[in-house]
């Protein structure tokens, strides 16, 4: 696969993937926990390949110089987002594996 993650796409997730990873380790007896390694290692994985599945098949490509027609995604909203997941996540504690 051709790369399709630039500069600042890789710094983002080599920042969020680690951190996803140490929440989940933290975690680790939760459903939550488990799946926050598991992502937080793919995350990671496409940091240090800078090629990611997902933006491929979202029609992504963040790397410079690239020749297809795909775009720069639209970080207009990205804000709300973040915010909007906090209270949800805030809202509902998260269950825990005993």
């Amino acid at each position: 696969m051709r790369e399709n993650v630039g500069s600042w796409d890789r710094s983002m997730r080599a920042v969020a993937g680690p951190l996803l990873i140490g929440w989940g380790y933290r975690h680790r007896h939760s459903l939550a926990g488990i799946a926050a390694i598991a992502g937080g290692a793919a995350i990671t994985e496409t940091a240090i390949t800078r090629v990611c599945p997902m933006n491929t098949a979202l029609g992504i490509n963040t790397a410079s110089g690239h020749s297809d027609t795909a775009t720069q995604p639209d970080l207009d909203h990205v804000d709300e987002m973040v915010a909007a997941a906090a209270s949800l996540a805030a809202a509902q504690p998260l269950p825990t594996i005993d």
